[in-house]
Formats: structure tokens, sequence, C-alpha cells
């Protein structure tokens, strides 16, 4: 299956040396598998005809990827669609507010993007070992790189101003939200359940991380309405994100069962994402430290 194989490339590769360089790449690039110094995404969309079927979809189906009518009289899309009815290989689209678009999971998407960039080498002739390191390595960047999709600013908290009375209500605040909110489990118990033998992994051990996931968002929730004075706020804004990435880590793992390459990814960013958020928290608890004494 699509799947196991694109798990089992990412875990060969997450040792790989390649990191991303910070070069000036456009967004698109920048989140597509590249080969050499060729985005992916720009081979498996050339559509050579234009006739709105991409090459390598032509090349599946038995269609002239040069040509937009194979068989004369029949564009190639007309004939692809009724192939594909008669296949019962429709894919399922859900309608949005901005149109029609495809339903698909991160695995999903991943495992479509290698499928068809393999299908495009192969008729490129370009598939060879070199070229399997090259996208197996940029897999393997892409899921240890993901985003947080959620990122406060400094417009998301209330600013105070700066004198011991603010940062007394400060300190208070933050102990009153750790008792009224705390966490339940550890995670890496939880994640020695779901490994278990190490060959079938006990998916449903990660439900034991709502414990963990839900009162941290409250926290978060808690921690972001919270007046916070000017000078910390810096810092308070680095481990209110902190808390969120960490979060978004734990709901990424949850996912195993239905997006495994997305709790992939979770489970490679959480020990860097556990040691950024003490850093955070050190460096803001020093500075509230500071300020009560002032």
């Amino acid at each position: 299956m699509a799947v196991t194989f694109l798990v089992v490339i990412f875990l060969i590769k997450t040792t790989s040396t390649s990191k991303n360089n910070g070069s000036s790449k456009g967004i698109a690039e920048e989140n597509s598998l590249t080969y050499s110094n060729v985005a992916l995404e720009d081979l498996v969309q050339r559509d050579t005809d234009h006739d709105g079927v991409l090459d390598w979809e032509e090349g599946l189906w038995g269609t002239d990827p040069t040509k937009k009518e194979t068989t004369d009289g029949t564009p190639d899309g007309a004939a692809i669609a009724k192939l594909e009815s008669e296949h019962g290989s429709g894919t399922e689209k859900t309608a949005d507010s901005s149109g029609i678009k495809e339903n698909l999971t991160n695995t999903d998407q991943l495992s479509r993007e290698l499928f068809s960039t393999i299908a495009s080498l192969t008729q490129n002739g370009a598939i060879d070992q070199d070229s399997i390191d090259h996208i197996s390595n940029s897999l393997a960047e892409k899921i240890q790189n993901s985003a947080q999709r959620k990122v406060y600013t400094i417009s998301d908290i209330k600013i105070a101003a700066d004198n011991v009375q603010a940062f007394q209500k400060y300190n208070a605040a933050m102990d009153s939200i750790r008792k009224k909110y705390p966490v339940q489990g550890n995670t890496f118990s939880i994640l020695q359940k779901f490994i278990a033998d190490g060959e079938n992994p006990n998916v449903a051990a990660l439900g034991e991380l709502d414990k963990i996931v839900k009162p941290l968002q409250n926290v978060i929730n808690a921690i972001a309405k919270m007046d916070v004075p000017k000078s910390i706020s810096p810092s308070h804004l680095d481990f209110l994100n902190g808390l969120e990435k960490l979060m978004e880590n734990l709901n990424d793992i949850k996912l195993f069962g239905s997006d495994p390459i997305m709790a992939i990814g979770g489970i490679t960013q959480y020990q860097a994402s556990v040691t950024s958020l003490e850093k955070t928290l050190i460096d803001l608890a020093g500075k509230v430290k500071i300020g009560l004494k002032s």
C-alpha cells in the first residue's frame, strides 16, 4: 500500500542530514517534494498537450500526453473520464465556500504526490536510486518541518503596564490556571503503550492523549486572555506558541489510525517541542521573578 511505503521511507530517512537550508524559495516550492533543484510539483503538474489532463495521468490510462485526442474525435479528458467511470475510480470531493476541493488527509496528499512523481519520473526515464534518494529525503524533510498551523501574534494578547502590581497579578493568574487545569497522564508512557510490541501499534491507546490535550487547550485559551506586562510580552508570546505547537503535535499523533503521515510528523517533532517549551518557560519565569522585585 502507498501509505505503508511512505511510512517505511520516512522511518528510514529520519536520520538523514538533509535540512531546510532557508534559501529564498517560494512558498509553493518549499512545500513541495524536490528532485535536484526542480520542484517535483512542476514535474507532476506537467500537461504537455494542454488538454487539462496531466501527463502522468495520461500515461496511466494509455492516452498520448502529446495529443489532445489520442483517438480522433474523442478528447483525452472524455476518454479518461469514461474509463474512470467504468473502473469506479472517481475521487471523493467535498464542497466549500471557495468551490469544489478534494477531501484528502495529509497522508492522502503525500501518497498521491509520491505516486504521481514516481509515475512522472518513470515516464521520463529518470527513476533510479539517486531519484529515489532525493524523493525520500525530501519527503522526510517535509514531514519533519511541517509548520505550526496556529501562530499567536502580539495583537492576540492584552498588554498591561509594567509595575509590581501588574507582575503580581500575572504571577497569580498563571498559578491559578495551573491549578485549575491540571494535566493528567504522561505522553511518553502513552506512546509506549501505542508502540506495544513494535509490530502491531495499539492505536486505541492514543485516545488517552485526550487527558493531556483537553486541559492543555484550556490552559492555552486562558493564557491567551491574560493581562501581560509589556516588558515580558515577547516571552509570554513564545510560551503561548510553544504550548500551541505541543498541542498540535499531540493532536497529530492521535490521527495515526486515519492519517499516519501527520501522526509521524507529530511524533518526530514532539521532543523538540518539549525542549523548546522548557526553554521559553525558564526564560519567562526568570523575567517574572525580576519584575516582582522591581
